[in-house]
């Protein structure tokens, strides 16, 4: 796993969460107010920090980073039926830059409805993990989750991957992997969240 994480900036871990865990991750998420984001704080959420230390999560975070590793953030990605919005390329390391301070990092996305192309499964640009950090820039002309954008003169889009995944498999990227998703255009939900990792030590 950590020689294709290594290489590709990225790799896929099936059939990690059971159904059990996945229903209290629904039940868990109607509980929190927001729209297509909505977060917590692991510190205060008890949910939150039981699924950060779930030995499953820590276990996969702990290989591809070589070491122990604690959970600083957790966030659910929801995208509704027909109006689920994109997420335009990005980055997920320029915005830790300054809370990390230097730390490696992870990100383990956890598909807890089927993530499909037609309801805006993951896209990574493999291995496009080794582009340096890039600051990221606000796009108004296209309605999507967060808002800012990569520029896009730095994305190899014709290499571009979909990341199908079924309930309870995992996507594990690297904080400088190129990715992003499609809107939602299917009558099905695609609910994932995001457990942040950073390497102690």
């Amino acid at each position: 796993m950590r020689a294709t994480y290594e290489d590709r900036g990225h790799v896929t871990v099936p059939a990690v969460l059971d159904r059990a865990t996945r229903s209290a991750a629904h039940e868990h998420l109607a509980t929190l107010p927001g729209g297509a984001l909505r977060a917590a704080p692991i510190e205060t959420d008890p949910f939150f920090g039981a699924v950060a230390a779930d030995p499953r999560l820590v276990g996969i975070a702990a290989e591809v980073l070589g070491g122990a590793v604690e959970a600083f953030a957790c966030t659910y990605v929801v995208k509704p039926p027909r109006v689920g919005l994109p997420a335009l390329w990005h980055q997920d390391g320029e915005p830790w830059r300054d809370r990390l301070g230097g730390a490696a990092a992870t990100t383990l996305w956890i598909a807890l409805d089927p993530s499909t192309v037609e309801n805006g499964c993951l896209r990574v640009i493999p291995s496009s993990h080794r582009l340096p950090l890039q600051p990221l820039r606000p796009n108004t002309e296209v309605a999507s989750i967060f808002g800012v954008e990569l520029d896009p003169a730095l994305v190899d889009e014709a290499a571009a991957l979909d990341v199908v995944l079924d309930p309870g498999d995992v996507s594990v990227h690297h904080p400088n992997l190129v990715h992003g998703s499609g809107p939602n255009r299917s009558d099905r939900p695609r609910v994932a969240l995001a457990v942040r990792y950073r390497a102690l030590g």
